[in-house]
């Protein structure tokens, strides 16, 4: 490369596993739009499902905040566990269980 000289940049988006490849060049602009935010709805009536596919797609860390428990290697839901574990707390919010 010389200091100067048009350069491509190839930009790599991975979106749900896939991947797509953009080549931009000089002058191009690239406008992402992410999500972010507190969420919507009740944490506590989330699919478990769903909740799993987004600790999966690193879009969330943890799925402690939505009382879902995943198995031992976090591949699965353990749908037994998930439901005594909101069940039992009957709907008692992780901010509430600090006070």
């Amino acid at each position: 490369m010389t200091i100067g000289q048009p350069v491509k940049i190839a930009v790599t988006l991975r979106v749900r596993g896939s991947a797509m490849i953009f080549v931009l060049h000089p002058g191009d602009q690239l406008w992402e739009y992410i999500a972010g935010g507190a969420g919507y709805g009740d944490p506590l009536e989330r699919d478990p499902a769903a909740v799993l596919a987004d600790v999966l797609d690193g879009k969330i860390a943890s799925a402690e905040d939505y009382r879902v428990v995943l198995t031992a290697d976090g591949g699965a839901v353990n749908e037994v566990k998930t439901k005594e574990w909101r069940e039992g707390r009957g709907g008692q919010r992780i901010d509430e269980e600090k006070r």
